[in-house]
């Protein structure tokens, strides 16, 4: 295991500093993006990100409705004519690229294959991490702050009535289940 998480570190490291600058200090060519140079088992190796690459798949991510207004929310600038725009989003998404370049040549070095029915499960299963329109509708056509309050109420009188007084693990619990974050960024101001 050890070997194996050692290559992949090396070539993350040669990715990064092969991505800007050449061994000369010279950059790149003019249609990568990144220019990754490692070597592996004694026989030197080249992978490229093209910079058409990156800025489709970043077109692709800006332009997907929900996915925009999640990175909005994050106070990243949404532009699809305007890639340039939000450096932040194109150097993320470059960073994935890369980890991806880097991976598949690991894979195809180990004789690995990935099938597209495999990649398209994997692409359906972490579908689920990135936010979704909401598809429940107003609860008692209570503005979202208002429903946020009853519904904390009612949790804690019905985990009363369940376990009569309350433990703080209990609390805790109900507090977790409760946050910003599981809620939508949601707060009682809102």
């Amino acid at each position: 295991m050890k070997r194996p998480l050692k290559l992949l570190v090396a070539i993350m490291a040669i990715a990064l500093v092969g991505s800007g600058c050449g061994s000369d200090g010279a950059s790149s060519t003019l249609s990568d993006a990144a220019t990754m140079r490692y070597t592996l088992k004694g026989k030197p190796h080249t992978l490229h990100v093209s910079r058409a690459r990156l800025l489709s798949e970043v077109r692709s991510l800006v332009t997907n409705k929900p996915f925009a207004k999640f990175l909005k929310e994050q106070s990243f600038t949404i532009d699809p004519h305007d890639l340039s725009a939000d450096s932040k989003l194109t150097a993320i998404w470059l960073t994935q690229l890369i980890q991806q370049a880097t991976i598949d040549e690991l894979f195809a070095a180990r004789h690995l294959k990935v099938t597209a029915e495999g990649r398209a499960r994997a692409a359906k299963s972490a579908a689920g991490f990135f936010p979704a329109e909401t598809i429940f509708p107003a609860f008692r056509a209570l503005p979202d702050a208002e429903a946020f309050v009853m519904l904390k109420e009612k949790t804690y009188a019905g985990a009363r009535r369940r376990y009569g007084e309350l433990s703080d693990e209990v609390c805790k619990r109900i507090e977790s289940e409760h946050t910003r974050k599981s809620l939508g960024e949601l707060t009682s101001d809102d």
